[in-house]
């Protein structure tokens, strides 16, 4: 299934702390209500840096882009259907849908895992730790709602 990018961009800030609970409220409410084609749900930016042709960098972005979700439609008609329910357009904000174009995110990345075996000293089996360190590659699968890992 196609999957698609929806980019937050723009958005006014809650103008009280009661506002912001209520916008998070419906905003985690309608990613819930996604299930599972939200492949990655709920991915804020911050401290944005722009690295510019010459090399410079300068501090923040030059577009307001807040962040981005992953979402499997049927179409690019299901995907902008999915965007046009998402509570972030009540907030002033815009939501750019773009179609991802080739490999499906599906997790696949290098990942370093630490493995902690216990070592056998003095007769005790847990009387010592050593650390066994090993690279994967090729690790697929995505956190499910219920933020278990599903192969």
């Amino acid at each position: 299934m196609p999957q698609y990018c929806i980019i937050y961009l723009g958005g006014a800030e809650p103008s009280s702390d009661e506002e912001g609970k209520q916008q998070l409220s419906e905003y985690w409410n309608w990613l819930s209500s996604l299930g599972d084609s939200a492949v990655s749900p709920a991915n804020p930016l911050k401290n944005t840096s722009t690295v510019n042709s010459d090399g410079s960098v300068t501090s923040g972005g030059k577009t307001s882009i807040s962040g981005f979700t992953i979402i499997e439609a049927d179409s690019m008609g299901s995907a902008l259907s999915i965007a046009k329910s998402c509570p972030y357009l009540k907030t002033g904000g815009s939501l750019e849908v773009s179609e991802l174009n080739g490999t499906k995110l599906r997790r696949l990345f290098l990942c370093r895992a630490e493995f902690i075996r216990p070592l056998a000293v003095g007769g005790y089996p847990h009387s010592g730790y050593i650390r066994d360190d090993r690279w994967y590659g090729n690790v697929v699968g995505r956190m499910n709602s219920t933020l278990q890992w599903v192969r």
